[in-house]
């Protein structure tokens, strides 16, 4: 079988610079290992990247379900506080009607209020 190369000159091509200079095979020799130096630099930073992603992604989930968790304990005690403030208003609601049978304005307000009699 030919060398594919040994036909560069009878089909008009130029022959390969690689071929006739020797400093040349020694250019692209250490541009083809800067290269892969470059291309495995490329492949870490993109391994790191990776890494990163899916540690901000469990720690965004991770705080994310803190939110709604104490999300859902304000909630119960905002009822509870609800359900307390509403007890109170109720049980005010009925000492000041149980206070306010049978006396008089006055009488009313001076229960209502000691600290102005």
């Amino acid at each position: 079988m030919t060398d594919p190369k040994s036909l560069d000159g009878v089909l008009g091509r130029p022959p390969d610079p690689e071929d006739t200079d020797s400093s040349i095979h020694s250019t692209i020799l250490a541009t083809r290992q800067q290269v892969q130096a470059l291309n495995r630099s490329l492949m870490m930073i993109g391994d790191s990247l990776t890494v990163a992603s899916r540690s901000l992604y469990q720690q965004s989930h991770a705080l994310s379900h803190k939110v709604n968790q104490s999300l859902e304990i304000a909630r119960g005690e905002m009822r509870r506080l609800f359900e307390r403030w509403e007890w109170n208003m109720k049980t005010i609601s009925k000492r000041t009607a149980w206070i306010g049978q049978g006396r008089s304005r006055t009488e009313k307000d001076a229960i209502a209020n000691p600290s102005n009699s």
